[in-house]
């Protein structure tokens, strides 16, 4: 009985290890449109523009009627006037930032959506892209779509900080590689291929289940065992297409024919980015 009772506890933590799995995988979309809005800084800058401003009134203030003309006067007085022209510097920023409030990188089936610095939106069909590139910019490296003849920011750092790092730019490389294999390859097999290069390492293949012609990554198959406790678990549901090993490689290795040299070779100047 007590052995029963814990190869239960271990069947219901497996499940539960299974299930946060499964949720992970579609939440990431592969395949499938994602939206990832912008980070709001818009308050941040509003405060730190209204605080900079009551700092440097209160200076100017100060110089003027306790010091008077004298060098600590005009000291204060020019201290302020530093702080004022800071306050209106993060108040053009916190104007920036409001026109992108609400705007998002989409990572569309065929199709990127970027928001601007200008607060327009530019749509890059991913057969015009020829890879992700690094490049110099705000003083290190930032990445960059490299299409015919011209070098387009990838906002990876105004994203919020949990997306920042889930190899957005590798998915973007892959989709653009996979946009341009002739015959087209199916919505199951592009989201195994795109799930497979983001989650990265060795497995068996990768379980797809299509739900209203949507594909929807359920697993990530690792290894004999997983594969295992996906069978006995029941989380494979009706329907579901395994992609094996032997499926994903040909196409998998297309995508990534170049994709480590692109990512951290710095281009050279083809052109001015927006």
């Amino acid at each position: 009985m007590k052995r029963e009772l814990q190869a239960r506890d271990a069947l219901g933590v497996e499940r539960e290890d299974l299930e946060r799995d499964r949720a992970r995988l579609s939440e990431a979309r592969f395949g499938r449109e994602l939206r990832v809005p912008l980070r709001g800084q818009a308050g941040r800058l509003w405060v730190s523009a209204f605080g900079l401003g009551a700092l440097g009134a209160l200076a100017i203030g100060w110089g003027a009627r306790v010091f008077g003309v004298g060098a600590r006067g005009l000291v204060s007085v020019s201290l302020g006037a530093v702080l004022v022209g800071c306050s209106l510097f993060a108040a053009l920023a916190a104007l920036r930032a409001a026109r992108r409030s609400g705007r998002a990188l989409v990572l569309g089936k065929d199709a990127i959506e970027l928001p601007t610095a200008s607060g327009e939106t530019v749509s890059v069909s991913y057969e015009d892209i020829d890879g992700v590139v690094l490049v110099p910019g705000r003083g290190r490296l930032v990445h960059a779509l490299r299409t015919r003849g011209e070098l387009i920011p990838l906002p990876i750092e105004d994203l919020p900080r949990a997306w920042a790092a889930a190899n957005l730019p590798l998915r973007v490389h892959v989709r653009a590689a996979l946009s341009k294999r002739r015959p087209r390859l199916g919505a199951a097999q592009i989201a195994a291929i795109e799930a497979q290069v983001a989650v990265g390492g060795d497995s068996l293949g990768v379980a797809v289940a299509m739900r209203d012609g949507e594909p929807e990554v359920v697993a990530v198959i690792r290894d004999e065992a997983h594969w295992g406790a996906l069978l006995v678990s029941g989380a494979l549901p009706e329907g579901c297409v395994i992609c094996g090993a032997a499926d994903v490689e040909e196409p998998l290795g297309d995508a990534l024919k170049d994709a480590i040299g692109a990512m951290v070779k710095v281009a050279e100047a083809e052109g001015r980015g927006r």
